[in-house]
């Protein structure tokens, strides 16, 4: 991973295929707080909904119910009743034209 100080400190992170993209999104749930926000910024196929997948899946919620929020904006992802409470928000930011 390296820190791109021109595009404001990102992390980038090559990965070879979406296995790997699993793993990284495995080892980073673990390492957030209970209540984090992540900004994934990218062009449309970059793999952020796919990391969204990968994160849910991670904090124990079904990622078939993950699908970009291009069109409704703003989706709530909730695990399964039980501890421990896992919830994805994965929503869409648009920039001002």
């Amino acid at each position: 991973m390296a820190a791109d100080d021109a595009d404001g400190g990102a992390i980038v992170v090559p990965l070879a295929d979406e296995s790997a993209l699993a793993a990284v999104a495995l080892a980073l749930a673990g390492s957030l707080p209970v209540r984090a926000c992540l900004a994934l910024d990218g062009d449309l196929g970059a793999g952020k909904t796919t990391l969204v997948k990968a994160l849910a899946a991670a904090a124990g919620i079904d990622p078939a119910t993950v699908v970009s929020p291009t069109i409704g904006l703003i989706h709530l992802h909730d695990q399964a009743p039980g501890p421990p409470a896992g919830r994805v928000v994965h929503a869409a930011r648009y920039p001002r034209a």
